[in-house]
């Protein structure tokens, strides 16, 4: 059970406006479905309305803190030894390393019980897929070493715009930032000060004609932020969904709000002397053509 007391600021608001206001990362759904299953109470009255609350009132939610903040409900784990764990991360949550309650770091910390748990590299929010934890010191450092010299490969799945002009291609240029364009990342085909080189390796999958969509198997040589987004825009084939990189037609053509794009896939190459070294045969992964089939549905393919 979660207790709020209505402070002057949120005096004569919704009740929604106000849990919100203190839980952001609560989902709608979550909300009416405390309220129709009676589970919200104020001054310890049940309540099924979304009603109006006033300065010194009490609200009572009970739920799970994961409901709160809006964590998900059910988190898949595809590796776990003695060092690392491997979790599925979904949509709409962030995955960094801090002290926020709102990512998915914090999501696995809290279902794993285990405060240890830290997440080793970023994943866009709106990415989803499999995302490696530390579970001590030790593979944490030799963790974040190994992503920093690209000892650690990650393959992703993209669903892109039309067909890409091979079947296979190494893309090499270049790309920076403007941070003044909300963090917008361009590829350039020469260095410029400020730009760092980039690497992107793609295979072609499959091609539907029909709604002229290709499906990518990539590779990152170098792992920059944005970097197959702002590369498969630069191809000309955007990722369908990306809201930042795509365009309002294709994404609308398609239905989707958030780029079709998911970490499937990771392989390791530590140094022999490295902990970690019984990695290296290993290959972590998920199946994709679970990802494949749910998109042929969603289009009816």
């Amino acid at each position: 059970m979660k207790k709020i007391i209505v402070n002057n600021k949120n005096s004569g608001l919704k009740l929604s406006t106000v849990i919100f206001n203190f839980f952001p990362n609560m989902s709608k759904n979550t909300f009416y479905k405390l309220l129709r299953l009676k589970d919200i109470k104020i001054n310890s009255k049940r309540i099924k309305e979304d009603i109006i609350v006033y300065e010194n009132d009490i609200i009572e939610l009970y739920c799970s803190e994961s409901s709160l903040l809006g964590l998900p409900s059910k988190i898949e784990y595809y590796y776990e030894d003695d060092n690392i764990l491997v979790a599925y991360k979904p949509k709409s949550i962030e995955c960094h390393n801090n002290k926020s309650k709102s990512t998915f770091e914090y999501a696995v910390k809290l279902n794993k019980k285990n405060n240890n748990l830290k997440v080793c590299h970023r994943l866009d929010t709106n990415t989803e897929g499999l995302v490696i934890f530390s579970k001590n010191d030790i593979s944490h450092n030799e963790l974040l070493n190994a992503f920093k010299n690209s000892l650690i490969h990650k393959s992703y799945i993209a669903f892109v715009y039309s067909k890409t002009p091979k079947n296979h291609d190494i893309l090499n240029g270049y790309i920076i930032k403007n941070k003044a364009n909300g963090g917008f990342c361009k590829i350039l085909d020469k260095y410029v000060h400020g730009s760092l080189n980039v690497i992107t390796e793609y295979s072609t999958l499959m091609y539907f004609p029909n709604i002229n969509v290709s499906v990518l198997d990539i590779k990152l040589h170098t792992g920059r932020t944005h970097q197959i987004r702002a590369h498969m825009k630069y191809l000309g084939n955007p990722v369908i969904g990306d809201p930042k990189y795509s365009t309002n037609e294709i994404n609308k053509k398609f239905g989707y709000k958030s780029q079709l794009l998911y970490a499937y896939k990771y392989n390791f190459s530590f140094n022999n002397t490295s902990p970690l070294s019984y990695l290296n045969s290993k290959t972590i992964s998920i199946n994709i053509n679970n990802i494949i089939n749910k998109f042929k549905k969603d289009q009816k393919i």
